[in-house]
């Protein structure tokens, strides 16, 4: 009986290591998904904790091929916790590159901020980011299933002026969130910002017209048909298939919110 009890005390003991990736004494991260923004290389980040220990650091970039994901499994033995601090080492060897993460709390129940440094055999690439939980499938999983029909259809005339379908960064209210931006040729537009949480894709959008446009010098601005988010959006054109631009929040003439976005046209 007292072999039987150690037994179960041992087998509760390693679920709870596994479940949250870090024993009693040390920093905590939840199981599941954890995605973020890199906004300085334009990375999107999706970490995947497991409660089997087969996790995956899955990585694409928002200002490159945006359609293709790539993942780097890592196990519970990559892991080293103690006490406000997580690192977890993870070999690419598509690249002969060693990812570093650095994980610690920002907050009780917030997100996690991570230092990730990438290491090959002639340099160290550092830079820094927010992971939050995302409860059920992934932002970029919501993003594809939503847009994949839609971008497997674009048109020639959608690459004229800002005719397209452009996706990218929104930086507003201490947090960087995936944004598109669909215009098509002579037809109403979205301007879309996916926030990460939720079972189910969280957004705030709006719309408008080809007659909401107006040039101003060298930049553009339009209303949009929301009472309370992105009611003036200012885009500026930086290259051919690259726009930066600015949101502005309304309500009763108060400013309500400002943000800044950088996108790319997807061919």
């Amino acid at each position: 009986m007292k072999k039987f009890i150690q037994t179960i005390l041992l087998f509760l003991l390693s679920t709870s290591v596994y479940a949250n990736i870090a024993t009693s004494r040390s920093m905590v991260i939840e199981s599941g998904i954890w995605e973020g923004i890199d906004r300085e290389y334009q990375g999107y980040k999706i970490l995947e904790l497991a409660s089997d220990g087969e996790h995956r650091l899955w990585r694409t970039n928002i200002a490159g091929d945006f359609q293709t994901i790539h993942y780097l499994p890592f196990s519970h033995d990559d892991i080293d916790c103690e006490n406000n601090q997580c690192q977890i080492s993870i070999a690419d060897p598509r690249r002969g590159s060693v990812i570093r993460l650095v994980i610690t709390p920002s907050y009780t129940g917030g997100p996690l901020t991570v230092l990730e440094k990438d290491t090959d055999d002639e340099a160290t690439v550092a830079t820094t980011y927010e992971l939050r939980k995302k409860e059920g499938q992934s932002t970029y999983r919501d993003f594809w299933d939503r847009h994949r029909t839609r971008l497997q259809n674009i048109k020639p005339t959608e690459k004229i002026g800002l005719s397209g379908f452009w996706v990218g960064t929104l930086a507003m209210d201490n947090e960087v969130n995936l944004m598109a931006l669909d215009m098509p040729y002579q037809s109403r537009s979205q301007f879309i910002r996916y926030l990460s949480f939720g079972k189910t894709p969280l957004t705030n959008e709006t719309t408008f017209e080809s007659s909401d446009i107006e040039k101003i010098g060298d930049a553009m601005f339009i209303k949009t048909s929301h009472k309370t988010f992105a009611n003036q959006i200012l885009i500026h054109r930086s290259s051919e298939n690259t726009l930066v631009g600015h949101i502005y929040s309304y309500h009763k003439g108060n400013l309500l919110q400002t943000g800044e976005f950088r996108a790319k046209r997807i061919d």
